[in-house]
């Protein structure tokens, strides 16, 4: 149960600066929208851009292979069996609950009698 545990931790904590993360989108304590100065710093920098607004696109250059990599790695472990005989696939997408879509739309498609659980309780948007 990750988000109740999760959610469980954050109330226990003392610690004033403290920010509830579990959610996926920030918040302050009385529930208000949190915006991270990183993100206002590129905010201000897209704005200095004349262009700014026409130039957010997601990039599909290859220059997000290593990010994946690394990620698999992660995942499975650097010294993984998986990897070094090149059994895992990684993709990227945009957000989690978009990610998730993605991948069980592919898993419908390659495997359409596969078994999917599925935690109690999870977020509400899955």
């Amino acid at each position: 149960e990750f988000p109740g545990l999760l959610n469980g931790l954050f109330k226990a904590s003392t610690n004033p600066q403290k920010m509830n993360l579990g959610v996926g989108a920030y918040r302050d304590d009385d529930l208000r929208p949190y915006i991270l100065p990183s993100v206002r710093a590129a905010e201000a920098k897209i704005a200095a851009n004349p262009r700014g607004l026409q130039t957010r696109s997601t990039s599909r250059s290859k220059a997000m292979a290593p990010f994946l990599t690394e990620s698999a790695k992660l995942m499975f472990g650097a010294d993984s069996a998986l990897l070094a005989e090149r059994r895992v696939a990684s993709a990227q997408s945009i957000s989690g609950t978009g990610s998730l879509h993605v991948a069980l739309a592919f898993l419908r498609e390659v495997c359409p009698d596969a078994e999917l659980l599925i935690s109690g309780p999870t977020w509400p948007n899955h």
